[in-house]
């Protein structure tokens, strides 16, 4: 059932500053930016940030670079619900920031207004970098799972999340528009999402420690040797892998919308199996059943939000390893000339793939290539290169 207990002040977070530390820039390095608290009522990772911002004030470590820590939605976060008018984490689509730029959204709201103020915080950091900028967007969930990463799958984010030992989902920038991972990756930075654990699970605030300083290690902000516990911080984080898939793929949503009085049943745990007819969730339209034996991602047990559920399933290694290949080689150039496949006539970095020509597995042939489906029907997809720019270039 629903639960509004997010939505009261979070004890030991109140109002914040955008900025929530920042540590190095006296040595040229990587700049590691982490964003915690994008949703109002994900308090681990600002009280993370806390603790290794505060390691590294005490002397610990000596940082290559620059790590800096920047709170989301400080309204939200104030009195701790997920959002106020809009959900600041699918806000990020480039049209809009650039209409927000020029100050031409006639119905600006609370988010807006956070959404300007972060751009302005990450612009200042990315224009300074003296080296590879890395975002990590620090998130927890209404249900009860185990640590993941979340990505837009290019290479560079697929390197980049290795150095964290959990499963890994691909597949979210198809189904979920206007994340500022998304946002960040389509810069040509890289950009990955961690979710924790559970909203108010303590354990939640280690697991983003954890990640913050295995990332940093990652990144070449730091050496193995300057983290003495780094060995326990991946044996805290290994130990979940075992039981899952290594990579999954969401490849369905629920989305949901204010009147429709969606409750998902009670129990599901997050990545929980579930089978072609089971009930997961109800709605003023009835119930509603797992179309298929998948895995339930992102069960929504809160009171906002535009997503019910997603359905994931695994995906095989060795289709990340032949992907890996193939986005190697000029085939993701000449894509544009293959049978069936034509530019949109409206946007020069998109595809038009016509399925009644490109017959043989037209969505995966193109995940392969590195592309995204962003729209479809039955008789055509539309597909955008997921390392950014046009696939000649």
């Amino acid at each position: 059932m629903a639960t509004r207990k997010e939505d009261t002040p979070l004890p030991g977070v109140g109002r914040l500053p955008r900025q929530i530390g920042h540590a190095g820039g006296h040595t040229p390095g990587p700049t590691v930016i982490c964003v915690a608290g994008m949703h109002g009522n994900e308090p681990a990772g600002i009280r993370a940030l806390h603790r290794v911002l505060g390691k590294i004030e005490d002397g610990m470590v000596s940082l290559r670079g620059e790590l800096i820590g920047l709170a989301g939605n400080l309204p939200a976060i104030a009195v701790g619900k997920r959002y106020l008018a809009h959900d600041l984490n699918r806000r990020w689509i480039p049209e809009r920031v650039g209409a927000l730029d020029r100050g031409r959204l006639s119905d600006e709201d609370s988010e807006d207004q956070e959404q300007r103020a972060l751009l302005v915080e990450l612009r200042q950091w990315m224009g300074r970098a003296r080296g590879d900028i890395f975002v990590i967007d620090l998130h927890t969930t209404s249900a009860p799972t185990v640590p993941f990463v979340i990505l837009g799958d290019t290479l560079r984010n697929r390197e980049f999340a290795r150095g964290l030992p959990t499963s890994i989902v691909i597949g979210v920038d198809e189904q979920l528009v206007g994340t500022l991972s998304d946002y960040v990756t389509s810069l040509g930075h890289v950009s990955i999402g961690f979710e924790a654990g559970q909203h108010q699970d303590p354990a939640s605030v280690d697991y983003h420690e954890a990640a913050i300083w295995l990332m940093l290690v990652r990144s070449g902000a730091l050496d193995r040797a300057d983290v003495p516990d780094l060995d326990r911080f991946r044996e805290m984080l290994e130990e979940f892998r075992k039981s899952l898939p290594p990579v999954m793929e969401i490849f369905d949503r629920h989305g949901v919308s204010r009147g429709d009085g969606f409750v998902m049943r009670p129990g599901f745990r997050n990545f929980q199996k579930v089978t072609r007819g089971e009930h997961l969730a109800d709605d003023r339209s009835g119930e509603i059943r797992a179309p298929g034996n998948h895995r339930l991602f992102l069960p929504l047990y809160q009171g906002l939000g535009d997503e019910g559920f997603f359905l994931a399933r695994p995906v095989n290694p060795l289709w990340l390893i032949i992907s890996s290949w193939l986005r190697s080689t000029r085939l993701p150039a000449i894509a544009p000339r293959l049978p069936g496949v034509r530019r949109h006539p409206e946007s020069q970095d998109r595809l038009v793939v016509n399925r009644r020509v490109a017959r043989l597995l037209p969505r995966e042939f193109f995940h392969l290539l590195g592309f995204r489906v962003r729209t479809e029907d039955r008789d055509h997809l539309v597909v955008a290169h997921r390392e950014g720019g046009s696939p000649e270039e």
